[in-house]
């Protein structure tokens, strides 16, 4: 297996959420019918809105909607992926957030709400 190596804790954070990122595709059968669907899942966790990370993509200071913006991006890019089977990924049926919207261990410490409106805006509705 190959060695990785992360220049800064923020790169490897977000490295590894985005690994995090998981698309489950599961085998569905119709009750009444043999017919077979797929069902396309993305998971990710640690959004960790109400922080700021110290260095990321080459800036600095940038806050964790940012932060969440370039991993929608990379989300919103997967339906046209091409697996190695040849098939696409096809649409996203459900993105599930596996917690730690909100971080309130950090100062200045962000509201609950207001890290919830930020993370609703961004997956909700973009």
């Amino acid at each position: 297996m190959p060695h990785i190596s992360f220049k800064t804790s923020s790169q490897s954070h977000f490295i590894l959420t985005l690994i995090m990122v998981v698309i489950c595709s599961l085998n569905v059968y119709s009750q009444n019918s043999n017919t077979k669907s797929v069902v396309n899942i993305v998971f990710t966790s640690d959004a960790h809105y109400g922080i700021t990370r110290a260095k990321f993509r080459g800036d600095t200071n940038v806050p964790g909607y940012r932060v969440n913006a370039a991993m929608i991006s990379q989300i919103n890019t997967l339906p046209s992926l091409t697996l190695p089977a040849g098939k696409t990924v096809g649409a996203i049926d459900y993105v599930i957030e596996g917690g730690d919207i909100a971080n309130r261990m950090e100062v200045p410490i962000q509201s609950a709400a207001i890290s919830w409106g930020q993370f609703e805006k961004d997956y909700m509705h973009s």
